[in-house]
């Protein structure tokens, strides 16, 4: 059994909450590192254990470089957008992310590094995400299409227009499966 679907609770640091923000805000506030793709879109991965139904964050790892422009992956994710995503004003191509495996690789790397597993993802949605009057603070048709059958948590962090910033779990990006995130 998939112990990720049977987690009903997760626990984060309050740390590790503001990491994520902070990633988020600064991508979308346009302040970008040198290594990273110039978008305002933020992805990371997230570390941590599972124990008796609970997940416990443990560490984020902001990701710098969105695959999905590499000619490997560019086809497969227009599709997709185009067949599941909600109309936006930014275009096609340049909606979404895709990790690259060589981040991958070194995130699985340090998370075995300190006895931790993969158990899932973060990106931002902001008011600019998608047109119309479907709440950002919830996974997509998009979303749960690209986190089918991974096993892993989608956490949604969602940007205000005033920079407030919400962090939602859902397993698998599915609406009906969201999980209760509590702070600590």
């Amino acid at each position: 059994m998939d112990m990720m679907k049977v987690a009903n609770v997760i626990f984060m640091d309050k740390m590790v909450e503001n990491e994520i923000y902070s990633h988020c805000i600064r991508k979308l506030n346009c302040h970008y590192m040198p290594e990273e793709t110039l978008e305002q879109q933020a992805f990371g991965l997230v570390g941590g254990r599972i124990d008796n139904n609970v997940l416990s964050v443990q560490m984020v790892i902001p990701l710098c470089e969105n695959f999905r422009y590499d000619q490997s992956m560019r086809d497969d994710m227009n599709e997709a957008i185009i067949n599941y995503s909600i109309p936006a004003e930014l275009a096609v191509e340049e909606r979404a992310w895709t990790a690259s495996p060589k981040e991958v690789q070194k995130a699985l790397a340090l998370f075995d590094k300190y006895d931790l597993s993969l158990i899932g993802s973060y990106h931002m949605h902001h008011e600019n995400s998608w047109n119309g009057i479907q709440s950002k603070e919830l996974p997509s048709k998009l979303d749960e299409y690209l986190a089918r059958d991974s096993e892993m948590v989608m956490f949604i962090v969602y940007i205000s227009d005033t920079g407030e910033a919400k962090v939602r779990a859902f397993y698998e990006g599915k609406l009906g499966e969201e999980i209760k995130i509590f702070l600590k």
